[in-house]
């Protein structure tokens, strides 16, 4: 259990079912067909389409990351941490073939689909720092107070690690994460500070967000 604002006791949501489709609402038809045909150019491996894709939902992911992290009484989310998670979604709809995306049917906009794979993604992110401590299941603390501390704890440990990652990054990495997560830039105001054009953030982003991960990867190697 965790704690709302109001001090009331509030139990970590499970990991939703795999199989569950993300997809909760109708929308109209150009709409859908817009999405399913950016989805199908991403499935082909249209570079551009994913550049499209990072661009028009990069704010989205993050968006929906600060929102679970809330969820689950959680305040402080570091540039670190929520470049991990945003990497993980995005590795998420590449893994098995891209086989998360080739399911999405166009029942609901692609947004609405995204938000869900990205609230999955993030409770999956808390689950596995809490087993890497060695906590358990988030459920199993009687008091929610330990339950919240044990949380903020295994994610401090992990945030230690990804700071360290981060140092390893080349400047330029360093800085569009910053101007990204932590001074709430948009794409155009990055752009305009870095002297790229907009079409060229989200690819520079995903990349700092990957080579984080993977410098993160080689310190828990060691």
């Amino acid at each position: 259990m965790t704690l709302d604002r109001n001090g009331n006791q509030r139990t970590l949501p499970p990991l939703p079912d795999e199989n569950r489709e993300a997809e909760v609402r109708s929308c109209s038809d150009a709409s859908v067909e817009r999405d399913m045909a950016l989805a199908q150019r991403m499935v082909a491996g249209e570079n551009s389409a994913w550049v499209e894709f990072v661009s028009q939902f990069d704010s989205l992911i993050f968006a929906r990351i600060q929102a679970t992290w809330r969820e689950v009484g959680l305040t402080f989310l570091s540039t670190e941490v929520a470049a991990e998670i945003s990497s993980e979604v995005i590795a998420g709809l590449l893994n098995n073939d891209m086989k998360s995306l080739r399911g999405y049917s166009g029942r609901s906009r692609l947004s609405t689909w995204l938000s869900v794979i990205v609230r999955r993604t993030t409770l999956r992110y808390l689950h596995s720092i809490r087993k890497q401590q060695g906590t358990g299941d988030l459920q199993e603390h009687a008091d929610p107070r330990d339950e919240q501390q044990q949380i903020q704890d295994s994610s401090d440990e992990r945030l230690d690690t990804l700071r360290v990652a981060r140092k390893k990054l080349s400047s330029d990495d360093q800085k569009i994460l910053k101007l990204f997560y932590e001074k709430d830039k948009s794409y155009q105001q990055i752009a305009e500070e870095l002297q790229l054009s907009v079409n060229a953030i989200g690819p520079k982003l995903d990349r700092a967000r990957r080579r984080l991960r993977l410098k993160a990867e080689e310190i828990d190697a060691m």
